[in-house]
């Protein structure tokens, strides 16, 4: 009895040690620096029932713990091509490398940010190939999904019987682009003699892209032809990219009323929040010492001296996670740039947040 009764007391210890180390290694991992933080992270900093945010005196929400931003690096921060890199890979942003942080200088006055600014944080489909599974259904082509590395990046298609590419996907920057297949049908009649912009508004919601938790405006663009009409969609409620294509949608409509293309960051708003800005001056030293980046494709330039004639409050798109993502204020340095063959205008983003105090180290 005795022998029995010890073997359960050391079966129950063994399995509360077990229960505490699991306990200790699942808080080591959650404190263990991931590089990004997970969208449940990042939600917490914006909402106030969280206990991560503080109220202000007007009774808006302002993110307490700002370490859970992204950094404003070449691994964070999202660019995409100018010509839409349908054949080609994801745009490589860089920072200028070490040890050839440019000689930066200012003559004027640095102006003065606000305390605080409002960031936005963004949610992209979560799963890139049933998303372009999806697709193919919505829009009503029969086909296969494909995935292919390019440039280092993943690139989900969607392709069409013939194989044809009517869909791309880009997971790590949340950018779609639609193509019309040669044997796609010709649309009603009716279509032809809609307005373009209600024809692209319609499509837009018959594919399921998310015209509710961001307001859209739609516009025609001034290279419009009678052929094709451009319509370009750009959010009323966020502030706009200072990368190009910037946040939005643009989607060409034949005379015909069918869709010739369409490409766009595809995203849907999750939380708002204001964040708290540094003094400008901090900014400013934090790109005297190299922090930030400038824009670039492909091998980043190495600039001798820049003379800074410009600094303004300015928005990049960030990746916090693999479907999340921070439009976040950023400190824009623009001026004329000395010693490269790129010399010209150019400018350095640096984070405008205001760095939280460090937390505690977790005890075991």
């Amino acid at each position: 009895r005795r022998w029995y009764q010890d073997w359960r007391v050391a079966v129950i210890a063994a399995a509360v040690a077990l229960l505490l180390v699991g306990g200790v290694v699942v808080e080591a991992l959650n404190h263990g620096g991931a590089e990004t933080p997970a969208r449940a992270t990042v939600a917490s900093a914006f909402q106030p029932a969280k206990g991560n945010s503080t109220e202000q005196a007007a009774g808006t929400q302002v993110v307490a713990n700002t370490q859970v931003l992204p950094p404003i690096d070449a691994g964070h921060v999202v660019q995409v091509p100018l010509g839409l890199g349908a054949a080609g890979g994801p745009a490589v942003v860089a920072a200028t490398p070490e040890p050839t942080v440019p000689a930066l200088s200012f003559s004027g006055t640095l102006p003065e940010l606000p305390d605080t600014a409002r960031s936005w944080l963004l949610a992209a489909p979560p799963s890139a190939s049933t998303f372009v599974q999806n697709e193919l259904a919505r829009i009503g082509v029969p086909g296969s999904v494909k995935e292919e590395t390019q440039n280092g990046a993943t690139i989900v298609l969607g392709l069409d019987e013939t194989g044809f590419p009517i869909i791309r996907w880009r997971p790590a920057d949340a950018f779609f682009s639609f193509d019309r297949g040669p044997n796609m049908p010709t649309p009603p009649p009716a279509r032809a003699d809609t307005d373009p912009k209600q024809t692209a508004t319609d499509w837009l919601e018959e594919i399921g892209f998310d015209l509710n938790t961001i307001r859209y405006r739609a516009n025609l663009r001034a290279d419009s032809t009678a052929q094709l009409r451009v319509v370009e969609f750009r959010p009323l409620d966020l502030s706009a990219g200072a990368i190009d294509p910037g946040l939005g949608v643009v989607v060409g409509v034949r005379s015909d009323g069918s869709i010739s293309y369409a490409y766009g960051f595809w995203l849907s708003l999750v939380e708002s929040a204001e964040v708290p800005l540094r003094p400008v001056a901090q900014a400013w030293q934090a790109a005297q010492q190299g922090e930030g980046l400038i824009p670039s494709f492909g091998p980043p330039p190495r600039y001798k001296a820049i003379a800074v004639k410009s600094v303004q409050l300015a928005y990049l798109l960030t990746r916090a996670d693999e479907s999340s993502y921070i439009l976040e204020p950023v400190a824009a340095f623009t001026g004329e740039a000395e010693g490269s063959s790129e010399a010209g205008q150019v400018t350095i983003y640096v984070s405008a947040v205001k760095p939280s105090p460090a937390s505690p180290t977790p005890q075991p």
